[in-house]
């Protein structure tokens, strides 16, 4: 028989080899389910988007601002006090108008005025001051947008007055209301002292006017017949726009104003195309020597504008833009989700900062991070993915490559 100490030894070999094999199936399940190492996401580098600063050729004569839809004021010239307007008063007519005796929409003529002897004594006494006048139709009635049309577009003094008389009573109720609705409206830098602005009195800051060169295009029947070159008035006849830039540049509004006070004046509007999109932009200009001079100067600012705004390419989807690469060695191209193309004035400043989220395996379409885009005060967030599946390496690769699971 054989010793104890034969005994021994042989115990010690069984319950070694045993301890091993528990030791190696052990190792081998902490192996198969140990998390894997995290794939390394790497990004192009990101281009420099923010551009050179603009040059906005401002008239460089009386006063001047012009502001851009989502952009506010872009730029303003001259002192920008308080000064005379001229017949851009009338914009604030038709919009006080508008507000007692509202439009439903451009479509809508509005009830109808009947003129009578006391708007024919009116229209003397226009020509009379040799105010901007419009004759009254044979009928001696017309629609209330055909009135604001003569108003507007032949830049009719008489029937600014007709229109505030039939609308408030007189034109002192008139004036009243006008006063307290620019009140209302926030529009403290403006005053108005007659219907048409022939008196010195009617005056305004550019600022002012800007906001309401924003109202008068937020309404659909005054954007519609600032924006109109020529048209037919029944009983009257044909009629042309006071505006000569209307559709140069893309103008489309708004009122021109003349008085020995208040010199040439413009409130206009136009839509800018910049690349495959457009900016809407608002401006005034207060103080010119003639219109000539005026209209010379604003079609150098509208190209100086639309030169000043870039169609910048932010991500375009499905674009190459990073790589993520697996310690197994496989790997997947990292794109954006969206293609985001946005207006940018000027320098404004556009930075891109990317934000990664670890990741090991993943299905095509997986969110590997996001670029965080700032403009000016703008925030856009794109979320980045895999292009292609990263797969789990499986057990070989895990048994072999412990040391980098531990």
């Amino acid at each position: 028989m054989p010793s104890p100490a034969v005994y021994r030894r042989r115990r010690q070999v069984v319950f070694g080899g045993a301890s091993v094999m528990v030791l190696a199936f052990v190792f081998g399940v902490a192996t198969l389910v140990a998390p894997l190492p995290a794939t390394a996401v790497t990004l192009s580098e990101l281009p420099v988007l923010t551009q050179s600063p603009a040059t906005i050729v401002m008239p460089g004569f009386g006063e001047s601002a012009i502001a851009a839809d989502g952009f506010g004021t872009l730029a303003t010239d001259g002192p920008q006090d308080q000064v005379p307007i001229a017949s851009i008063t009338k914009t604030i007519t038709a919009l006080v108008i508008l507000d007692a005796k509202p439009l439903s929409d451009a479509a809508d003529p509005g009830p109808t005025l009947t003129f009578t002897q006391a708007d024919v004594q009116i229209l003397r006494e226009t020509q009379a001051e040799f105010g901007s006048f419009g004759e009254l139709p044979d009928s001696m009635q017309l629609s209330e947008k055909d009135s604001l049309t003569m108003m507007l577009m032949a830049s009719a003094n008489n029937y600014a007055v007709s229109l505030a008389t039939w609308a408030y009573g007189s034109v002192d109720a008139y004036l009243a209301a006008a006063n307290a609705w620019l009140a209302k409206e926030g529009l403290t830098g403006t005053v108005v002292d007659d219907t048409s602005g022939i008196s010195s009195g009617s005056r305004s800051t550019p600022a002012d006017m800007l906001t309401i060169g924003s109202l008068v295009m937020n309404n659909a029947s005054l954007a519609e017949i600032v924006g109109t070159q020529s048209t037919e008035i029944p009983g009257v006849g044909s009629i042309d726009s006071t505006n000569a830039l209307l559709g140069d540049l893309g103008v489309n509004g708004i009122k021109t104003g003349t008085t020995v006070d208040a010199g040439a004046t413009l409130l206009y509007s136009a839509v800018v195309p910049v690349g495959g999109q457009s900016v809407h932009v608002i401006g005034v200009v207060l103080g010119a020597d003639t219109h000539a001079q005026l209209d010379a100067a604003v079609r150098a600012l509208l190209s100086s504008v639309q030169a000043s705004f870039h169609e910048v390419v932010l991500t375009t989807a499905d674009e190459y833009i990073g790589e993520a690469l697996t310690a197994w060695g496989t790997s997947s191209r990292v794109a954006a989700t969206q293609s985001l193309t946005h207006l940018v004035f000027s320098d404004t400043p556009v930075t891109i900062t990317p934000a990664l989220t670890s990741v090991t395996t993943g299905a095509a379409g997986t969110v590997v991070g996001s670029l965080d885009i700032t403009i000016g005060e703008e925030k856009f967030t794109v979320p980045l993915v895999l292009s292609a599946s990263l797969e789990d390496p499986g057990p070989g690769w895990r048994l072999t490559h412990a040391g980098e699971l531990f």
